[in-house]
C-alpha cells in the first residue's frame, strides 16, 4: 500500500477553505459561548494535523491526534447543548495551574518549575484557591474524561474507539507490538516505522470530514462566520 491510495486532497481542500475564510475575518464580536468557538478552532487544527501526518507519513501520530479530536468533539457537543458547561472547562484549567503552584511550594527543587521562582507562591496559591472556591460555589467541578463523554451522550465512542486510541497514546505493550514488530516463519522482525493502513486511515479521513463539516455548520448557526458557498460544500459532504 502507498499513501496515494488514500485521497486526502478533499479533506485538505475543505480545511484550507475554512482556514482562508477565518483568516479574512478581521474582527468580530463574541457575545456568547467563546469556549465553543475555541473548541471549533481546535477541531480544525487537529484535522489539519491529521492531513499533515498522512502527507509526511507520520502514521503513529495519527491515532494520538484522533484521540485528542474526539475529546475536543465531546467538549464541543457539550457546549452546544449548554454554554454553562464552560465553567467546568475553566475550573479544570485553573485547577491544573493550582496543582503546579502547589508542586512549586512543596517541591521547590523541581527544575521544571524553575520559571516560578519569580512568583510569590503563597500569594498565588491564595488567589488560586479563592478563584477555585468561587467557581465551585457556581457549580463548577473537575470532570473526568468519562464524564465529558457521558454528558455528550458518547459513551459508545468512549468505550470503543477512544479506548483503542488510548492504547497508542499511552504506549501500551500490545500497541507497540503491533506497530513495530512483525511475526513470520523466520521469527520476529522489526518493522521500523508504523506500517501504512489503507482501510484504517481512509476511515479516519472520512470521520474527520464529517466532524469538520458538521462542526462548521453548527458554528455557523452560532456566529455566522462563513460564506454561503462554504456552507453548501459542508452540507454536500454530509449528504444534505
Amino acid at each position: 500500500m502507498n499513501i496515494e491510495n488514500v485521497n486526502i486532497n478533499e479533506l485538505a481542500e475543505l480545511l484550507d477553505s475554512i482556514s482562508l475564510e477565518l483568516n479574512h475575518i478581521k474582527k468580530f464580536k463574541i457575545e456568547k459561548n467563546m469556549f465553543l468557538l475555541l473548541k471549533f478552532f481546535a477541531i480544525i487544527s487537529l484535522a489539519s494535523d491529521t492531513v499533515k501526518c498522512l502527507q509526511t507519513k507520520a502514521f503513529y501520530s495519527i491515532d494520538i491526534i484522533t484521540r485528542a479530536l474526539l475529546e475536543t468533539l465531546a467538549d464541543f457537543s457539550n457546549l452546544l447543548k449548554d454554554p454553562g458547561y464552560a465553567i467546568h472547562l475553566e475550573y479544570s484549567d485553573k485547577m491544573n495551574w493550582h496543582k503546579m503552584l502547589k508542586e512549586r511550594k512543596d517541591n521547590p527543587s523541581n527544575e521544571y518549575l524553575e520559571s516560578f521562582s519569580a512568583i510569590d507562591i503563597d500569594e498565588e496559591i491564595r488567589k488560586s484557591s479563592a478563584h477555585l472556591q468561587n467557581l465551585q460555589q457556581k457549580g463548577a467541578k473537575e470532570l473526568s474524561i468519562y464524564q465529558r463523554f457521558e454528558l455528550a451522550n458518547a459513551l459508545d465512542i468512549y468505550r470503543t474507539v477512544y479506548c483503542y486510541l488510548c492504547k497508542t497514546a499511552h504506549g501500551d505493550i500490545s500497541s507497540l507490538f503491533n506497530e513495530y514488530l512483525s511475526f513470520n516463519d523466520n521469527g520476529i522482525g522489526f518493522v521500523g516505522i508504523t506500517p501504512f493502513d489503507n482501510d484504517g486511515f481512509n476511515h479516519i479521513i472520512e470521520t474527520d470530514m464529517k466532524v469538520v463539516s458538521d462542526s462548521c455548520l453548527k458554528i455557523q448557526k452560532e456566529f455566522n462566520l462563513f460564506s454561503i458557498e462554504l456552507i453548501n460544500i459542508c452540507k454536500m459532504k454530509l449528504g444534505q
